[in-house]
């Protein structure tokens, strides 16, 4: 799956929840290229969030990171293994040794979103195979050739809906593929995982029903067991699943009359708009996670993937 993000000269980077976003969708590593000194500068092998932020924001303090064209790039492991060195991006060329390099200049630097018809070599990428067998031999031919559109048309009939992002040493940026651009930031990315989508989990101020002494009626039956129940400060009753570790809005429960949310009390949880506790309690068998978008689905529409489970969307999107 993965996303590449490219940000041309004058446009601004992306923003920190977009980075987070991004990160969440895509957590197997991440990296980033940019124009400096007369070449292409690489820095990835990021696993973790944190790390990748911090790296991003000492480049920040030592270039104009409007003015200088960059590309970021998330992954999600396809083939190769989940590794620093088989993050993106990569430089162009046929040495396998400075492919693996976590920091490198470079004349030419590429990210790959998406998956390649390549059998690649043990321990390597397909995203790697092809940058040894396919781009470096362009480069070899025409050291231009992100740019010149009858490569460009090559590399599109031979990757299918995979997208490709170049970035050279003078700065240029070319593309191949479907790209998205946001129309408030100017930004381009090669799918959509960089928004908050409507689904996305936040978190809800609330107390343990438990700790303010009441009980919760469901059906007919009373509950007063720690970590049950909870309620907000409109009085609202949640349902907490400790396998997802979620709350989720019960329709037909009611609290107790004489117990009320306490802010000494309170404490911040996760909880989920996508189903009700009732849904979950009716088909707790039959419901689970997306694991890219993490949007909740009955389990007859989501799909086994090498990645794990997927819904529709998600997997097509993989296979564009």
């Amino acid at each position: 799956m993965c996303i590449i993000v490219v940000k041309k000269a004058g446009i601004a980077a992306p923003s920190d929840e977009m980075f987070e976003n991004m990160w969440n969708h895509n957590p197997d590593g991440a990296g980033f290229m940019y124009t400096a000194n007369g070449g292409v500068c690489i820095e990835k092998g990021f696993m973790e969030y944190k790390d990748f932020y911090k790296a991003y924001k000492r480049v920040e303090g030592k270039i104009d990171t409007v003015q200088t064209p960059m590309i970021f790039h998330f992954r999600i492991t396809t083939h190769g293994g989940t590794s620093p060195e088989n993050t993106h991006p990569f430089p162009v060329t046929d040495n396998l040794s400075v492919l693996r390099k976590l920091m490198c200049k470079t004349s030419l630097g590429v990210a790959h979103n998406g998956i390649l018809n390549v059998q690649p070599r043990s321990g390597i990428s397909d995203t790697m195979e092809y940058i040894l067998t396919q781009l470096s031999t362009m480069k070899c031919i025409n050291k231009h050739f992100p740019q010149d559109k009858y490569f460009r048309k090559l590399i599109e009939n031979e990757i299918g809906g995979s997208r490709l992002a170049f970035l050279d040493m003078e700065g240029n940026i070319s593309t191949v593929g479907d790209f998205v651009t946001d129309e408030q930031t100017g930004l381009m990315f090669s799918n959509t995982s960089y928004k908050t989508p409507k689904y996305w989990t936040p978190t809800k101020s609330v107390c343990d029903i438990f700790d303010l002494g009441g009980t919760v009626t469901l059906d007919g039956n009373k509950y007063s067991d720690y970590g049950e129940f909870y309620v907000d400060k409109k009085g609202n009753v949640y349902g907490y699943n400790w396998e997802d570790d979620m709350l989720y809005p019960s329709e037909r429960a009611e609290l107790e009359s004489g117990a009320k949310y306490d802010s000494k009390l309170a404490e911040l949880m996760p909880y989920c708009m996508d189903i009700s506790f009732e849904e979950l309690l009716d088909y707790e068998d039959e419901y689970d996670r997306c694991y890219w978008c993490g949007e909740i689905k009955r389990k007859d529409k989501l799909e086994h993937t090498e990645i794990g489970m997927l819904c529709e969307d998600c997997v097509a999107e993989l296979e564009r």
